[in-house]
């Protein structure tokens, strides 16, 4: 995750200093920020110089082109949005007591991950999994951030297998990497302009959930 304390926040403060760590850092996150107020389409590079007082050439220096500084922003966007994730399963999914105790905890999380406030964020991922497509250090990257996901959500069900709270028939890894995807995959539901109620959705992928992790 980038660190951006001395930036003081805004990336408006513009970098006078030769460090090259810093200037990679500062022009990330000013493209994140212009990124995430006009989207690509609006995206203007002379923006990012302007706010940030670095040199075109540096972004050529550092990330090779345009589309170099774009792919590592939205990398980088991805990171955050797991990390935001991994801090849920942390907090939601500690060792539970029971079976219903998890399934409570499960349910809460799949409620607060599908809200429609959370939208933004399954766009950006939606747009950097695109980008993936054609760019392999993108997808390199997003595969990285992907395990992490997997292997936390893994160590979340075998402590709920081992004290007797659930019961999975197939490869802990293999369900944790299964019960990611109606997250991902609702991305793409969303952009049907007719989709269902968010309410129906939930408690559609509630069931699907609850099919997979059965009573013990």
């Amino acid at each position: 995750m980038v660190d951006v304390d001395f930036l003081a926040v805004s990336s408006k403060n513009r970098v006078s200093s030769r460090d090259p760590d810093k200037t990679i850092k500062v022009l990330i996150e000013a493209t994140i920020e212009q990124l995430s107020e006009v989207g690509e389409a609006g995206f203007r590079l002379g923006a990012v110089m302007r706010d940030t007082g670095v040199p075109t050439g540096s972004v050529y220096h550092h990330f090779g082109s345009r589309e170099g500084l774009l792919a590592a922003a939205r990398i980088e966007m991805f990171a955050r949005s797991v990390d935001e994730d991994l801090e849920l399963l942390d907090a939601g999914l500690r060792t539970p007591a029971s079976h219903d105790e998890f399934m409570a905890a499960i349910d809460r999380l799949i409620v607060h991950t599908n809200g429609e406030d959370r939208l933004p964020r399954r766009l950006q991922r939606a747009e950097v999994i695109g980008m993936a497509a054609t760019n392999p250090s993108v997808a390199e990257a997003v595969g990285g951030q992907q395990r992490r996901l997997v292997e936390k959500l893994t160590e979340r069900l075998q402590a709920a297998v081992d004290c007797g709270a659930i019961r999975v028939e197939h490869g802990i890894e293999a369900v944790a990497a299964m019960l990611l995807v109606p997250v991902n995959g609702r991305t793409i539901i969303e952009l049907d302009p007719r989709r269902p109620p968010v309410e129906q959705m939930v408690a559609i992928m509630q069931k699907f959930v609850r099919s997979v992790l059965l009573r013990p």
